[in-house]
């Protein structure tokens, strides 16, 4: 089975303690050969402001399209990854996971967020190397699957032919 292009559009608090976390696993799927569509970039620009802005992305671009933008590419994105660090997930990254759940993209996440509702639509715990790995197949429906769903028994009978 071919593995896809990853396009990654990368999720999560951009303030300490989560930022260090944040560029290293940029820097990991960078490694992988991964595209990231977004952010734009793993440089930020003053790390202590209300939204954490990247040296590589348009300065000419207001903090509200640099948010736009992100919400945008995760339509085109093959994986949306959350990077969640102590249970964590601010009020912008929930309306990220909730658009990449909607649009039924392949969803992963560093940990587990601390909201029990939220668990359930923000994807599987996989560090980069391991999202890289899994076995993807295309449904006639063009999303993504993991095959490993596919696979997985199922109390239901086939249904009977004659």
């Amino acid at each position: 089975m071919e593995t896809p292009e990853l396009k990654i559009v990368l999720s999560g608090s951009l303030h300490e303690p989560n930022l260090h976390q944040f560029i290293e696993i940029y820097a990991q799927f960078e490694r992988l050969g991964a595209q990231i569509l977004s952010p734009r970039g793993k440089t930020p620009i003053d790390p202590k402001a209300e939204v954490v802005r990247f040296f590589e992305e348009p300065q000419n671009w207001s903090d509200e399209r640099v948010q736009e933008y992100h919400l945008e590419a995760i339509e085109f994105c093959t994986i949306h990854y959350t990077v969640i660090t102590n249970g964590y997930v601010g009020p912008q990254t929930r309306k990220e996971i909730d658009r990449a759940f909607r649009l039924s993209k392949p969803r992963f996440c560093s940990g587990q967020p601390s909201d029990p509702l939220l668990r359930s639509i923000t994807g599987w715990p996989a560090t980069p190397e391991e999202v890289a790995k899994v076995p993807w197949q295309i449904g006639l429906d063009g999303k993504f699957t993991d095959a490993r769903e596919l696979q997985r028994p199922t109390s239901r009978k086939p249904p009977i032919t004659h």
